[in-house]
């Protein structure tokens, strides 16, 4: 596939390093006596989400006319924050299409950075209005299914690598695919087929799953998860592509357990984690690591990614 090919994550860093954070790769306890488990903080990214790579990655790539139309994004709040904030950066115009459901504080951080937000019923009405915005002239910067976002993400692992070259595994969440992609890309070109990777997924928005089981994009009929930033449509073709080839394992999990993570990861972190943001930490914390990759070791060295930090505030007062 010609846009896996060119790719190239070392490129990327270069481009948008001035602009975002290394973010840093704490110890954790785990819980478990064999897994070492570190993690990687991009709840304290720019934007505090990891997608601020993605969307800093693409912008500064746009030519003139591009710029001057404006971009234009569907997102459930932490890619349209991202591209807010890297659109204000370059004065170019943004558009963000949304669900109303969205938490408000991501609706509003939108509008913070200058953007304009369109509030559909559904994720359905929301896409629709974003394709027709492209069909006006705006550019359409894709949260997951695009080399450009991928190649932004993927500067994760190029800093994992670079951070903790022992690590031998890595759990990555998944909603659209973009982060595991080139997360998991990035660290097999650093590393070798060595470095193994875990994706995690809601059950109700198996979205990765399904796609690697259609070899292709799988759109879903039906999303049953409250986990915000893991549930659209579908996972991206390019994404699937990827995956197919870089992704060892996909553990499927139900809400109440990726909350207990994200409240653990509160509690005793003290940093400010959203549910999406604590979806890779979260088959460790309750104790559904892949039990083969145990077997015999002593120890495992894994890192965990935290992804986003940008939480509601009503939501983290229901946390139990």
């Amino acid at each position: 596939m010609k846009e896996i090919s060119s790719i190239n994550f070392k490129e990327a860093l270069k481009r948008i390093k001035n602009g975002v954070k290394r973010t840093p790769l704490v110890d954790f306890a785990s819980g478990h006596p064999q897994i070492n488990l570190k993690l990687k903080l991009e709840c304290l990214q720019k934007t505090k989400s990891f997608k601020a790579r993605g969307a800093l990655n693409q912008v500064l790539q746009l030519n003139d006319r591009q710029r001057k139309i404006g971009v234009v994004a569907t997102s459930s709040g932490n890619h349209g924050k991202a591209l807010s904030w890297a659109a204000n950066k370059l004065n170019i115009p943004a558009i963000i299409c949304m669900e109303k459901k969205a938490y408000k504080n991501k609706i509003e951080a939108c509008k913070k950075y200058g953007s304009k937000v369109f509030l559909g019923d559904s994720r359905k009405d929301a896409e629709e209005e974003c394709s027709k915005l492209v069909e006006n002239g705006f550019t359409l910067i894709h949260p997951y299914n695009s080399a450009k976002t991928i190649e932004g993400a993927g500067t994760i692992g190029i800093e994992i690598a670079e951070q903790w070259p022992e690590v031998e595994v890595v759990c990555v969440a998944s909603g659209g695919g973009g982060s595991i992609s080139g997360i998991s890309m990035a660290l097999k070109q650093e590393l070798g087929e060595k470095i193994k990777i875990l994706g995690v997924e809601p059950k109700g928005s198996p979205n990765l799953t399904k796609g690697i089981e259609a070899d292709g994009e799988f759109f879903l009929k039906k999303i049953n998860t409250d986990i915000q930033g893991l549930c659209p449509l579908s996972t991206g073709k390019i994404n699937v592509e990827i995956c197919k080839k870089t992704v060892e394992k996909i553990i499927l999990l139900e809400d109440n357990l990726i909350f207990h993570a994200q409240k653990k990861l509160m509690d005793v972190g003290k940093w400010i984690v959203e549910p999406a943001g604590a979806g890779a930490v979260a088959p460790i914390l309750n104790n559904m690591f892949p039990k083969e990759w145990l077997k015999g070791r002593k120890k495992i060295n894994v890192v965990a990614i935290v992804s986003g930090g940008n939480a509601e505030i009503n939501q983290i007062k229901n946390l139990v």
